[in-house]
C-alpha cells in the first residue's frame, strides 16, 4: 500500500493487491487511521518550534469519527458525525490494510473480544504471527486477518479502536464491527485491558516480523558506519547554538531540511546537467548523503536519539529542554532492513545484528534516546 499524507486532511491510499501468507474470505480493503486537525497546519506550525506541538482535535477511520462539541458556542459544529462500519458474517475471516495516515501521532490498534493475525508490514508479507493489539506509528502500515469468531452471547456490535499510543487513557472508540447488518446499536465498551492501557509507544517486536522471502545480510561497504551515525536532536532556532532559545528545530545529522518551494532540488540538478557541471550545487540545508558505492552493496546506518549528554556527543551541543518523542525514520523509494534496535544509548558491546533474515520495513521507529541500526542494498 501506499498512501498521501496532508496536515490538512488530504489522505488516501493506492492498494496494491500482492500476495498474501494467509488464507482469507473477505478484503475490507484499506483502513486509514488520521489524527484530525480543525486548524490549518501553516496557523500551528509556531508551536512545533516552541516544542508544544499540537494535539489533534479528534481521530478518524477512514474519514469518519465522533467529535463532541456544543452547537450553540461552536457555529460551525453541526453535529453530523458518523462512524466507519464494517459488518461481519460469522465463521468467515476478513482481511484489513491498516494505514497510519496520521501528521504527529502513533497510534496503538485492537478489536474489542476479536484476536487477529498479522500478515504483513509496509507492503512485506511476513509469517503470520496471532496478535490482540498493534502499534502503528506514523506511516507504517500492518496487513491483519480478522475471523468472525466473536463469542459473547447475544452480543452483535464491537468496538474497534485506535488511539494515541503514548496516552493509555485516550478515548479510542473509532469503529464498529457488526454482525448484523440491521443494527444501530452503540456497542458495550469493555474496560480496557491493562495491555491496551500500558502497551507503550515501540515498534512490533523484530522476532515476530519474518519475510516470507528471506534474505541474508552481508558485511557493511561503510565499514565505519557506527562512527559516522545520524544523530537526531534539536538545536535553537534560528541561532542554533543558542542553548536557551525560545524556538528549536529538529535536525538529523547536523542538518535539516527547510526548503525552498521556488527552488526545487530536481531543477538544481537539470541546471548542474544543463551546464555541464560535475554535480548540483546545493545551498545549506540541501545536501544529500552521497552513497558511490557498488551495485548491490549492503550499506548499513547507525540512527541515534540524541537527547541528553554522552560520551560520544555530536560536533553540536544538544538541545534539553523540549521532551523528546520518538521518530517514524524511512527512506524513499527503498525499504530497509531493521538489524537492531534499543531504548537505551547504543553500545558496540551489548548489541547483536539480527542478518538472518531480519524484518523488512520502509518505516521504522528510532526509541527515545535510543539507537535503530538499518540497512539496505545499493541499486
Amino acid at each position: 500500500m501506499l498512501m498521501k499524507i496532508d496536515p490538512d486532511g488530504l489522505v488516501g491510499a493506492l492498494k496494491i493487491n500482492g500476495p498474501t501468507s494467509m488464507n482469507y474470505d473477505v478484503d475490507l480493503g484499506p483502513v486509514l487511521i488520521t489524527d484530525h486537525f480543525h486548524k490549518t497546519a501553516f496557523s500551528q506550525v509556531m508551536l512545533e518550534y516552541l516544542g508544544r506541538p499540537p494535539s489533534p482535535d479528534s481521530m478518524l477511520m477512514n474519514g469518519n469519527g465522533t467529535y463532541y462539541c456544543c452547537p450553540k458556542l461552536d457555529p460551525l459544529c453541526v453535529g453530523q458525525s458518523k462512524l466507519t462500519q464494517f459488518v461481519f458474517e460469522k465463521g468467515k475471516s476478513y482481511k484489513m490494510s491498516l494505514i497510519n495516515t496520521g501528521t504527529s501521532t502513533h497510534t496503538t490498534f485492537w478489536i474489542d473480544n476479536h484476536n487477529f493475525s498479522v500478515v504483513a508490514t509496509d507492503f512485506v508479507p511476513i509469517k503470520p504471527y496471532n496478535a490482540s493489539i498493534l502499534n502503528i506509528a506514523i506511516g507504517q502500515r500492518y496487513d491483519i486477518i480478522v475471523n468472525a469468531n466473536a463469542s459473547i452471547d447475544q452480543q452483535t456490535d464491537y468496538w474497534i479502536h485506535a488511539r494515541d499510543c503514548g496516552i493509555g487513557g485516550a478515548r479510542s472508540n473509532l469503529g464498529i464491527i457488526r454482525y448484523d447488518k440491521t443494527s444501530h446499536t452503540i456497542p458495550y465498551t469493555p474496560p480496557p485491558s491493562q495491555q491496551a492501557v500500558c502497551y507503550g509507544c515501540l515498534d512490533e517486536l523484530s522476532l515476530n516480523l519474518k519475510p516470507i522471502v528471506p534474505r541474508m545480510v552481508k558485511d557493511p561497504v561503510n565499514g565505519n558506519y557506527t562512527k559516522d551515525s545520524f544523530k537526531v536532536h534539536l538545536v535553537g532556532y534560528p541561532d542554533e547554538f543558542k542553548k536557551d532559545s525560545m524556538l528549536h528545530k529538529w535536525v538529523l545529522k547536523d542538518s535539516s531540511l527547510y526548503l525552498d518551494w521556488t527552488q526545487p532540488s530536481l531543477s538544481l540538478v537539470k541546471i548542474a546537467s544543463d551546464k555541464g557541471w560535475r554535480a548540483p550545487r546545493f545551498p545549506i540545508g540541501y545536501e544529500p548523503v552521497e552513497l558511490r558505492y557498488n551495485h548491490e552493496s549492503w550499506v548499513y546506518f547507525l540512527i541515534e536519539g540524541k537527547f541528553q549528554e554522552s560520551v560520544d556527543n555530536s560536533s553540536r551541543s544538544i538541545y534539553k529542554v523540549q521532551a523528546p518523542v520518538a521518530h517514524p525514520m524511512h527512506i524513499h523509494g527503498h525499504d530497509f532492513v531493521v538489524l537492531a534496535t534499543g531504548t537505551e544509548e547504543y553500545d558496540p558491546k551489548k548489541v547483536i545484528l539480527n542478518l538472518k533474515n531480519p524484518p523488512r520495513r520502509d518505516v521504522a521507529l528510532l526509541p527515545v534516546n535510543g539507537y535503530l541500526i538499518i540497512a539496505f542494498q545499493s541499486k
